[in-house]
């Protein structure tokens, strides 16, 4: 993106892209030369984030001697021309800035990779889209760059940790996010160095909204997860697993029902998730039992907390499906009442915020889960502790007023002893446990025994203090 006519003896190279940005709409400043920018590309759209906004930029546009032929109701710019004496007399600026952005564009190209150049030049989100159209068929982006100077900031949270191949997609769904105002942070927990070479050679020095440190030591996922979201700095986050992918809309789309009339009381806004392979190719959505997601709604705190107890499951979604206000966490992330979550730390930190805000539940698919082989399988540490975690979760909010209606909370307590009996079956010989997984062994069969019994006191009518 350069400003005003491209000066007579400038060589451009095939491979890139110009666009005469005119020094009428630079005056005004960087998000009026991307939005112009965005609407005199061809195959580019220019969304503004609402109707006002919409008629503020194009009366600005008219005022400054720009020309349009008609604005649609997304407040796209169909057509636009400009004064051609708006850039007489600058021909050095024009040169100077025409050089640097020359050799702006020169430093990120790659002859081998594709011909199209991002940054500076040119936002290219072909090779992000391709993926998104494998792995989100039929639920298209909205092509757009949008103003972020008046938009909260979004913080995007990157555990890496020895898949740079996967990270590098992960991280451009990230970059390529139509909401603009983000910062992403990646802590690296790698035991080799490639993900530190991807990030310090390829994005680093490309990108200046992305925050990178590696662990002098592995702190594992736990750790590096509370490093990460101590050191964000925006009030909405969102965790984004190093296999995952985002929709290239998903921010701006959950980002909308905060800021929406009485988006203040919502807490978290999560959303279906599609299911891709190893290769990114769409699987199918996320099992969901009911029709939770079958239409978009709004639940309360409260509901929301006992219908996923009453059911047993983390109805809300991983770490990269749910977007967040930082401000209603009640505790550390991971933790729900002081103790840290074995398993379940996602569902611990949804259950917190909660207690304070409502929740949005969205019926499009937002991202993306990735099957692979490199995952961790059934182990008897995650079985037992997310088993105990639901069982802590379960009692502990009852005792604070969740779950009054008896039938409610003898719901949940069946659930919690028909996945515990299920997971202490799977075990044949205890002796086998390390010494952890030993200790979540007994801490379940002490809360199945508490629930059994009263349960039993229920039905026989008799009054037995079992907390």
């Amino acid at each position: 993106m350069t400003v005003g006519q491209v000066p007579p003896g400038l060589t451009i190279p095939g491979w890139m892209e110009i666009l005469e940005t005119p020094l009428s709409i630079a005056k005004f400043g960087e998000p009026a030369m991307i939005r112009w920018l965005a609407a005199s590309m061809k195959g580019w759209d220019s969304t503004f984030s609402s109707e006002d906004d919409s008629r503020t930029m194009v009366s600005t546009y008219v005022e400054i001697g720009i020309k349009r032929k008609t604005v649609n109701q997304q407040g796209q710019i169909v057509r636009t021309s400009w004064p051609k004496d708006a850039v007489a007399n600058r021909r050095e600026l024009i040169l100077t800035q025409q050089v640097h952005a020359l050799s702006f564009a020169t430093s990120r190209h790659d002859p081998d990779a594709s011909p199209d150049v991002p940054g500076l030049t040119r936002f290219d989100k072909g090779a992000a889209t391709a993926r998104q159209l494998a792995a989100f068929p039929g639920n298209s982006f909205v092509s757009a760059i949008v103003d972020g100077s008046s938009q909260p900031l979004v913080s995007i949270l990157i555990p890496a940790f020895n898949r740079p191949d996967y990270l590098e997609l992960a991280l451009e769904s990230a970059l390529f996010q139509t909401y603009q105002n983000i910062e992403v942070i990646i802590g690296d927990d790698s035991t080799t160095d490639e993900v530190e070479e991807l990030v310090r050679t390829k994005y680093l020095p490309n990108y200046g909204n992305i925050k990178y440190w590696r662990n002098a030591v592995n702190k594992g996922q736990y750790e590096n997860d509370l490093d990460l979201i101590r050191s964000a700095r925006g009030e909405f986050i969102n965790f984004l697993m190093d296999d995952d992918l985002f929709h290239l809309d998903k921010i701006r789309r959950q980002m909308e029902y905060f800021s929406s009339h009485g988006g203040e009381s919502i807490g978290l806004v999560t959303s279906q998730r599609a299911v891709i392979g190893a290769d990114g190719t769409f699987q199918n959505l996320f099992a969901v039992a009911g029709d939770l997601y079958d239409e978009t709604r709004k639940l309360k705190g409260r509901e929301a907390i006992e219908l996923s107890l009453k059911m047993n499951r983390n109805i809300f979604g991983e770490p990269t499906t749910v977007l967040f206000r930082k401000s209603m966490l009640l505790g550390e992330f991971g933790s729900l009442f002081d103790r840290p979550y074995t398993c379940n730390v996602d569902h611990s930190t949804w259950l917190q915020i909660l207690q304070r805000g409502d929740a949005v539940f969205s019926s499009d698919a937002l991202s993306a889960y990735r099957l692979h082989d490199g995952q961790q399988s059934w182990t008897p540490r995650a079985a037992l502790g997310g088993a105990v975690d639901f069982c802590h979760a379960t009692w502990e909010l009852h005792l604070r007023g969740y779950l009054t209606n008896n039938q409610d909370f003898e719901l949940a307590l069946r659930k919690c002893i028909e996945r515990g009996n299920s997971e202490q079956a799977k075990i044949t010989d205890t002796a086998t446990l390390d010494l952890e997984s030993r200790e979540l062994y007994e801490n379940l069969t002490m809360y199945l025994r508490r629930f059994e019994t009263y349960l039993e006191a229920e039905r026989s009518g008799t009054n037995v203090d079992v907390r």
